[in-house]
């Protein structure tokens, strides 16, 4: 079976160079699409979104040409009422809807977005990576100390997050945190790091020396795969105000790093896996009370328990999210037999 993957804002790995097609802006990108359909007719197009993204006339033109198409919403997904219209009018070019996260998949089926045998919930599964292939914690804030130019003592307790280049990732509640717990908490012997995989913001720079947490609140930035580094944290919090951290806050979880995390759509069904009950966004005290929480309730014994202990269930796993594609796949064609996936 041929699949097309089609991308804009997400790209999929593990997926051969020859099966992806890159959406370009403009008109003439739709010609070139036709163009790419006449020329290869795969089996199954696959569209991947995030944000605002429809593809409805890429749709069209797929849907022209006989061709089914599957297609992936990534949170976070804005559910504006101009997007809500947009997938209303093209609701009938789908073969199929996978949504990433049952936040998600309720405002699919609250907007009829797509009939409910033919919409799934599958989650952007992470890679089980073999222990021996994580990095030590020792290796990983090695890495952070020289990012900074500064190096602490091996037992200093590191709070932290990964943040990327988009809206709601609430990491100046997370600053505020900083200031509040150093000033109001005593918070001693602990740095909060927050590593960045684009151009630090000048404004968040300004806000940590406006609050004079210099000494303890630091950003690193551009850094390649910022998740790689989480084991660095001994705790990982998540301050966003809007849905889109669920993968991250996965691979925090599968390292066994605790996490602290705010009640946004998608984290809501992930609240038996974090270290403390879901804080309101938008808050620097109640991600201040969290993190006092977790510090008093952290302990090594139970460190060493819950490393023991599978982090996450398989329907989390980067493997099952492929088997579960591929039975979309089949379903979609379901006419043709006897198709062999590579």
């Amino acid at each position: 079976m041929r699949v097309l993957h089609f991308i804009h804002s997400y790209t999929p790995p593990h997926i051969p160079e020859q099966d992806i097609y890159l959406v370009e802006k403009g008109f003439s990108d739709y010609k070139r699409f036709w163009n790419v359909l006449k020329e290869t007719t795969p089996d199954v197009i696959h569209m991947r979104a995030t944000g605002k993204e429809t593809f409805g006339i890429y749709a069209l033109i797929a849907f022209l040409h006989r061709i089914k198409v599957v297609r992936t919403l990534y949170a976070p997904i804005m559910f504006t009422y101009w997007y809500i219209l947009k997938q209303l009018c093209a609701r009938h070019l789908y073969g199929h809807t996978i949504c990433t996260s049952k936040y998600d998949m309720d405002h699919i089926d609250q907007y009829h977005l797509a009939g409910k045998s033919k919409r799934s919930l599958i989650y952007r599964g992470i890679d089980l990576i073999p222990t021996t292939e994580i990095l030590k914690k020792d290796t990983a804030r090695s890495f952070i100390y020289k990012k900074l130019g500064i190096a602490f003592t091996k037992n200093i307790r590191i709070v932290g997050t990964v943040i990327r280049q988009d809206e709601g990732n609430g990491v100046e509640h997370l600053i505020d945190a900083a200031y509040l717990a150093d000033k109001y908490k005593n918070l001693t012997n602990t740095i909060f790091v927050i590593l960045h995989d684009g151009h630090v913001d000048s404004a968040l720079q300004k806000q940590i020396e406006n609050s004079h947490v210099q000494g303890i609140c630091f950003i690193v930035d551009q850094v390649e795969n910022p998740e790689q580094y989480i084991p660095a944290f001994d705790i990982f919090i998540s301050p966003r105000t809007s849905s889109g951290d669920l993968y991250t806050l996965l691979t925090a979880m599968y390292m066994h790093v605790p996490c602290i995390a705010t009640r946004v759509g998608d984290a809501y069904e992930f609240e038996p896996f974090v270290a403390a009950p879901l804080v309101p966004m938008q808050s620097a005290k109640f991600l201040t009370e969290a993190l006092m929480y977790v510090i008093q309730h952290e302990s090594p014994t139970s460190a060493k328990l819950r490393s023991k202990i599978p982090a996450l269930p398989k329907k989390l796993t980067h493997e099952h999210e492929l088997m579960a594609v591929k039975d979309i796949y089949h379903k979609v064609i379901r006419k043709i037999k006897h198709i062999t996936i590579s």
